[in-house]
């Protein structure tokens, strides 16, 4: 990265506040951070006295005399009353999913770090990122996250407020300087998802995670996340899945013969590195087919992109991932996790 690149802030757990209003001040005040989203893709989900007319019906008693649609009567012959049925303009809550409070996203030693800043604060910079997104659109967010062994953040009571998201953010502070051990999780990505699903409806649900706690699917098998998210979209919820990576997701380093990945100390030959990296692009292929046939938002975050601000508004933006592009994705991604 040049000298003149502007490295944004990112989330500090051993100093929540201050860190968050770094992060707050690089974000800005646009509003249209959920457009397609909120403004357009979400529909207001229940009946009411909303704007959106959903259809008609025959009227029952007790049905208000303003909703009756008298050119549909008529046109029955008035023999029949029949009620313009509404929908209720409903605002829809912001709900956070994470699994990167796992201690293999955690890094100790500078010299384990492959980008400008852990994956773990960048992907905890993004969580509360997206939660003052929501604060400036005035939509109620909530935070759950998860790490080696299960949700440490469970379901709030979505809202708003600085309040609201400093004691989140002090939360994941918390768990963050707790949990100093690199282990394999016993809790995954899927378990989180599959926990949470019947919890979460008619929202908008983001997804921050790398999308590789499992080894990479063989034989054309789906990564075991899917079906939970799949079921997730199923009950009306918008997805926006936002992938976190490192240059070493898809590649080792040349110099070292060990090295630390996701919590487990790989002894590396030239062998291995050539296998590594095999299976990181079926990996990689496998995440970016897998939401692009669930037909999410998938946004992509790396270490060595030091603008990571700008780059989650501006991805946010932009149209869902469809089928036909996504091995495009994949090569940008690639590109992308590769530190020069």
């Amino acid at each position: 990265m040049s000298r003149e690149a502007i490295i944004d802030p990112v989330f500090d757990p051993s100093n929540p506040g201050e860190s968050l209003d770094m992060v707050y001040e690089r974000l800005g005040f646009d509003r249209q951070q959920f457009n397609g989203i909120y403004a357009g893709e979400h529909t207001a989900l229940s009946k009411g006295e909303g704007s959106d007319i959903d259809g008609v019906r025959e009227y029952e008693v007790g049905d208000p005399w303003q909703r009756i649609d008298w050119p549909m009567t008529m046109n029955e012959g008035g023999r029949q009353l029949y009620i313009r049925e509404r929908y209720e303009n409903i605002s829809p809550s912001v709900i956070i999913v994470t699994d990167m409070l796992q201690t293999r996203n955690k890094v100790e030693n500078p010299r384990d770090n492959p980008g400008e800043f852990p994956e773990q604060l960048l992907a905890m910079s993004a969580v509360v990122a997206l939660l003052r997104m929501a604060q400036v659109e005035e939509l109620p967010s909530a935070v759950i996250a998860s790490d080696d062994n299960g949700i440490v953040l469970p379901p709030r009571q979505p809202s708003t407020g600085r309040g609201h998201i400093f004691k989140h953010a002090e939360q994941l502070a918390e768990v963050i300087n707790l949990n100093d051990k690199s282990q394999k999780p016993d809790y995954l990505l899927r378990d989180l998802l599959s926990e949470v699903g019947s919890r979460i409806n008619n929202s908008i649900l983001v997804v921050v995670s790398d999308f590789r706690d499992e080894e990479a699917p063989k034989d054309g098998k789906q990564p075991g996340w899917v079906e939970p998210l799949s079921d997730l979209a199923g009950r009306r919820n918008q997805i926006i899945a936002i992938e976190t990576t490192n240059p070493w997701d898809f590649k080792l380093p040349e110099t070292d013969d060990r090295i630390m990945v996701n919590g487990e100390i790989l002894y590396v030959d030239q062998v291995s590195r050539d296998r590594y990296e095999k299976n990181s692009k079926l990996q990689s292929s496998a995440i970016s087919k897998s939401l692009a046939e669930l037909g999410v938002r998938h946004v992509t975050l790396s270490t060595v992109e030091g603008n990571w601000t700008t780059n989650l508004s501006e991805q946010l933006k932009q149209p869902k991932t469809s089928i036909s592009s996504f091995e495009d994705n994949i090569v940008k991604i690639t590109k992308v996790g590769t530190k020069s």
